[in-house]
């Protein structure tokens, strides 16, 4: 449970789902994300292709990250690729980096960029990193 109780997600093997995460190749990505006039193939990033049922994941990006994260924080970029992502789905955009050192916002395009407007901030995978 999250949010103060307000959402909660269950993976579910059959039945109903809101959405369907799903790791696939860049073709495979680019084709779902085109889907909803996404283009993924400059940077092979991820999207919430919100006209379908699908939130994709890169496989492309889950294998090699991201250098804003580095080699050593794989799994803090995989969590960040989950939560950004998501976050789409529940109707989040994109933010920026407002103070300089901060967290990253989850919702900041982190695998392109850390800075915005001379602030850089610091990678993190979290919506709610203190609690």
């Amino acid at each position: 449970m999250g949010h103060g109780g307000v959402r909660t997600f269950e993976r579910v093997s059959s039945g109903h789902a809101d959405f369907v995460i799903t790791l696939a190749s860049p073709g495979t990505t680019a084709a779902w994300c085109a889907k909803s006039g996404l283009d993924t193939t400059e940077d092979n990033v991820s999207c919430d292709s919100a006209s379908t049922e699908r939130v994709m994941i890169n496989a492309y990006r889950w294998a090699q990250g991201a250098k804003t994260f580095g080699d050593d924080k794989m799994h803090s970029y995989r969590q960040m690729l989950i939560n950004h992502e998501v976050g789409h789905r529940l109707g989040h955009n994109h933010e920026i980096c407002s103070k300089q050192g901060a967290l990253a916002p989850v919702m900041m395009q982190q695998t392109k960029f850390l800075s915005t407007d001379g602030a850089t901030c610091r990678a993190n995978a979290w919506p709610f990193p203190k609690g």
